[in-house]
């Protein structure tokens, strides 16, 4: 396993670190110390802390989009626009996608209009529609599905085109269930692609995106609170429609 860390002060060049600190499975996950040469990234200091501390989900971002393996103009559906859904969807156009959002949070919706992005509330809009006049009537050639629910699932794979591909982005609990005619599939030519996680190449073009502006943060933190009101805080983070809800010391 190679090591990536990413600072925000001055390092350097000839200070080495024989151990890092590797976080797997998320921020808060299980932790690894090894022994090993580190990649060393480094994040601007006007870039404030609670963006720059979406580097981690914004290189599980680049390793999604990567894996699917889009080509400049290609189109692209993403279902919702929370906080991993507007990452998913800035990366693919830094990639060069034609994007469009899936979304029936006003909140939401209004964020993601604001990163100027086309989004449908499929609630209120004929999505189907929509999505074919913006594929040119060809279909949608990538859907990823930032929301983990059976509705996603249904509207993933009615949009999506012949040989199209599909990213399973977004667990959910209770799990959905994928109940698809395999001849579907099979005849579809369809692409199935589960993700998750990253490498150091994925956090090394994240830390490019929100070091140049490629991907813009500062919209989807909803709340700054002082550490004192930590309670308060949670009480934000639980609230629907909210983005991320940041601690400030």
């Amino acid at each position: 396993m190679e090591g990536v860390v990413f600072i925000k002060n001055k390092v350097k060049q000839e200070q080495t670190f024989p151990k890092i600190l590797v976080l797997t499975h998320g921020f808060f996950g299980s932790e690894l110390i090894k022994s090993a040469e580190l990649v060393i990234g480094k994040m601007e200091d006007s870039l404030p802390f609670e963006e720059a501390s979406y580097l981690e989900p914004l290189a599980t971002a680049v390793h999604g989009i990567r894996k699917m393996n889009v080509q400049p103009d290609d189109t692209m559906l993403v279902i919702g626009a929370g906080n991993m859904g507007m990452l998913n969807a800035q990366v693919a156009r830094a990639f060069g996608c034609r994007v469009f959002i899936s979304e029936v949070n006003e909140n939401r919706i209004r964020v993601a209009s604001s990163l100027g992005f086309d989004v449908v509330n499929p609630a209120k809009e004929d999505i189907t529609a929509f999505a074919d006049r913006f594929s040119f009537h060809q279909g949608v050639d990538h859907v990823v599905m930032a929301v983990g629910n059976q509705p996603a699932v249904d509207q993933a794979f009615s949009l999506v085109r012949r040989g199209g591909k599909v990213l399973f982005f977004a667990a959910g609990y209770p799990s959905p269930s994928l109940d698809l005619d395999v001849n579907k599939i099979h005849y579809g030519n369809w692409h199935l692609i589960g993700t998750g996680g990253a490498n150091v190449g994925d956090y090394c073009l994240a830390s490019q995106y929100l070091n140049h502006g490629t991907v813009k943060t500062a919209q989807l933190i909803s709340h700054r609170v002082p550490l004192e009101d930590y309670e308060k805080a949670f009480e934000l983070a639980e609230t629907p429609g909210n983005y991320r809800v940041s601690l400030m010391p």
